[in-house]
């Protein structure tokens, strides 16, 4: 019986060790996968995200420029009235505004905006 108990032991550490080592190797290759090509992958995706948030945000500041002339230039030239301001609105579809504003806010509930020199 205690040959048995001591074969037994013998296994179930022989299976621990491989169980170990097995997580050892994985971990090692992890480790190096994670430095090597996968994190290109990221520094190249957040790069690219980076990019293309600035390039979002310089369009929506030259839209804004763009509006804000549109209106002084028309109300200089004519009488902006609610029909001119109901056409802008639906022309603009509020992406001057916050995503968060619901529907489609007038333009002139915007303020001035602020020049691409200017700080957020």
């Amino acid at each position: 019986a205690t040959r048995l108990q001591s074969r037994h032991d013998d296994d179930c550490k022989q299976h621990l060790g491989k169980v170990l080592d097995r997580e050892q190797e994985t971990r090692v290759a992890c480790d190096e996968w994670n430095r090597g090509a996968v994190a290109s992958i990221f520094e190249t995706a957040a790069s690219k995200s980076m990019g293309a948030h600035r390039r979002e945000h310089l369009s929506k500041r030259s839209l804004e420029q763009t509006a804000h002339v549109l209106g002084r230039h028309f109300s200089t030239q004519r009488q902006f009235n609610s029909g001119a301001d109901s056409r802008l609105t639906h022309i603009l579809r509020g992406c001057l505004h916050e995503a968060e504003a619901p529907g489609f806010r007038s333009p002139r509930a915007l303020p001035v905006p602020r020049a691409f020199g200017e700080a957020d």
